[in-house]
């Protein structure tokens, strides 16, 4: 559907309600006519003189005459047009309920959106009245609570990423007792084996097959089945686990040797 939007600008002024006005008749194919003295048109920004249609209405006196007659007559114009389908006036004048019945003669649809005193009887007149001011009221209240929205989202965001944090500061202490714990076992375990070793190879030997060192491991009544955590391990891995890299070397035939 194609509207016009006429806007009497030293009634309202369209800068404050343009962005509810443009929300509210966003599903129309719309074409906005602003009635504005050369005051107010001085202070209009550039985008909005290129968007909108810029009616000079000049008031010598005080009165807005000049405006109400100059919206009336391009309204009327637009009224034997086929080009809009309804009309949209932003006043709070009730000068234009005749205006309002014309349009309705040639079966069109007008609009009235308001931001002063309401007289109630316009309803019957108009086939739909807005207040512009309760209109940007709620449009002002939706915006708060979208921030207070963003704000929970982002308070919500902020929590999840501490608690990744936490959690992830959670695994790596517990990986890291893992590791400690995991260590102390082993040394436990290199430490039963060292003085052994020490023993044996201090007696001037300088290599030992393990099945051999095995059967002493049996008599000390050594555990060689199960790694630091309890699981269970070859014998040969056992030994490669915890004896001293730094003294002893196990080579492919299988016999300890001291290094050199």
């Amino acid at each position: 559907m194609n509207c016009v939007i006429y806007v009497d600008n030293d009634n309202i002024k369209f800068s404050k309600y343009e962005k509810i006005i443009l929300d509210k008749f966003k599903n129309y194919n719309v074409t906005v006519k602003i009635f504005i003295n050369e005051n107010d048109l001085s202070n209009l920004d550039h985008i909005t003189k290129k968007k909108h249609n810029l009616f000079l209405c000049n008031t010598p006196s005080k009165s807005k005459n000049s405006a109400d007659i100059s919206l009336t007559i391009e309204c009327v114009d637009d009224i034997y047009s086929v080009k809009y389908d309804t009309f949209i006036i932003i006043s709070n004048d009730t000068d234009f309920i005749p205006l309002c019945k014309r349009i309705h003669t040639e079966n069109k649809k007008c609009i009235l959106c308001y931001d002063g005193n309401f007289h109630s009887y316009l309803n019957e007149i108009y086939d739909e009245t807005y207040d512009l001011s309760e209109l940007l009221k709620i449009d002002n209240e939706e915006k708060e609570l979208e921030k207070e929205r963003q704000k929970e989202i982002i308070k919500q965001e902020e929590e999840k990423k501490q608690q990744k944090i936490e959690k992830q500061i959670q695994m790596e202490l517990k990986k890291n007792n893992e590791i400690k714990k995991i260590n102390k076992l082993s040394q436990h375990k290199k430490n039963q084996l060292s003085p052994i070793l020490e023993e044996i190879f201090n007696n001037n030997i300088n290599k030992m097959a393990i099945n051999q060192f095995q059967k002493i491991l049996d008599k000390k009544k050594i555990d060689y089945r199960k790694d630091a955590l309890g699981h269970k391990i070859k014998y040969k891995k056992y030994l490669q686990l915890f004896i001293s890299n730094n003294k002893y070397i196990i080579n492919e035939l299988d016999y300890i040797f001291l290094k050199i």
